[in-house]
């Protein structure tokens, strides 16, 4: 397999308008010229659409072109149809269309991380039994999402059940990733696991130093297991993210630009970084949230590494919690998450299930869990952002919160 490269300058601006030509055909093909016009005007107009703040790089592999790891190949059948789709129910102020689901596919994990969120369903034996685990990727072909980000618990403590979990995922053109620790990931495991159609990794991995990864993750071995799985999974040619918590280190200026480089010295290509939730071990153990002022920091931070030629070589970076500060909870719209005891939520951090996958299946599930229309974000745990309804047009903020610049 092709080992990625970032794709940027004139490659990429090339690339886009090869690109733009193709969405707009995919346009007037659902809407009529006229139509077309009227919808992607309106779209693009607003700072919410999906393509506001992005990098002024993607990352290639191959002949496929990505821009975050949660979307499908830019250019392909899946992207083109997403964001037509997107478009339409944006400006209609209808649920937006899936594009992944998080499905747990153990309940066992050899870490206690201290901020795990799902470490109040950890057990020592499997919850769900192997046939409902691989019965719901399957329904997530039959959904049509383009991804299927399959974790814990830890993935890999299920090493020789993966490619039967993966098989129906690629037999329907989901796109696969192992979300994981980087427990159990050298090259023999994952090679093994690209007959089977997995797209990518994203490995847990929160800092460059390694005492205080192993004491987060309570084991001496946590950071050159990450590091190595990473390093792995880039030389053999998967896409490469990194699921970092951001904790108060991380929006230091000088750490967030050392850590980035950090993460591409070692083959990184995304990283996602995860301000804290008040759930799982969080509560546990009193973890300490970035707060407000952290989340702005986070997000300039973000901003200015997305951009300019020095840094063409970092790893694209995003956050769930700055887009949706602008553009709205997504939970249960773009992403349904399967829990390690098989309860179906919108996401890992709203806690009553629709229903549990092991006794109704996913796709029945996921109508139940869309039918709740739109939830109010994680963005509401951090006081003084403004808490966006996308549904009912323009941002503003939530009673009693302050507006913007107030």
């Amino acid at each position: 397999m092709t080992r990625a490269v970032m794709l940027a300058g004139l490659r990429k601006r090339l690339f886009d308008l090869a690109l733009a030509a193709r969405i707009a055909v995919a346009a007037v093909v659902r809407f009529g010229l006229a139509g077309a016009f009227r919808q992607l005007r309106a779209y693009l107009r607003d700072n919410r659409n999906v393509v506001a703040g992005a990098a002024d790089r993607y990352v290639r592999r191959g002949r496929d072109t990505y821009a975050a790891s949660a979307l499908p190949p830019l250019a392909s059948r899946a992207f083109l149809d997403y964001l037509v789709e997107e478009v339409a129910t944006f400006n209609g102020r209808r649920l937006s269309p899936m594009v992944m689901a998080l499905v747990s596919v153990s309940s066992r994990c050899p870490y206690r991380c201290r901020h795990c969120y799902a470490a109040d369903q950890l057990r020592a034996e499997e919850a769900v039994p192997l046939d409902r685990i691989v019965a719901a990727v399957a329904d997530v072909g039959r959904l049509g999402l383009p991804n299927v980000f399959l974790t814990g618990g830890e993935p890999m403590m299920r090493r020789d059940d993966l490619p039967a979990i993966l098989a129906p995922a690629r037999d329907a053109g989901v796109a696969s990733w192992l979300v994981s620790t980087g427990f159990g990931m050298d090259r023999d495991a994952l090679g093994a696991l690209l007959p089977f159609g997995l797209a990518g990794v994203v490995i847990s991995l929160d800092s460059r130093d390694p005492e205080r990864t192993n004491a987060a993750k309570g084991h001496p071995e946590a950071f050159a297991r990450a590091t190595a799985a990473i390093r792995a999974a880039s030389d053999i040619g998967l896409l490469v993210s990194v699921d970092c918590v951001a904790g108060p280190e991380v929006v230091d200026p000088a750490e967030y630009r050392s850590f980035l480089r950090f993460l591409a010295s070692l083959g990184v290509h995304f990283v996602n970084f995860l301000p804290l939730q008040r759930t799982g071990g969080v509560l546990r153990h009193g973890v300490p949230a970035i707060g407000t002022d952290g989340f702005r920091r986070l997000e300039a931070l973000m901003d200015a590494s997305n951009r300019g030629r020095a840094n063409r070589d970092l790893p694209i970076a995003y956050s769930p919690m700055v887009f949706e500060h602008t553009r709205g909870c997504v939970a249960g719209q773009q992403f349904v998450y399967v829990d390690p005891l098989g309860d179906v939520r919108p996401c890992p951090f709203l806690p009553e299930p629709a229903g549990n996958v092991r006794d109704v299946p996913l796709r029945e599930i996921v109508e139940r869990v869309r039918g709740g229309g739109e939830r109010a974000g994680c963005y509401t745990a951090y006081e003084g952002l403004p808490a966006v309804t996308r549904l009912e047009g323009k941002p503003k903020a939530a009673a009693g919160a302050p507006e913007e610049g107030t």
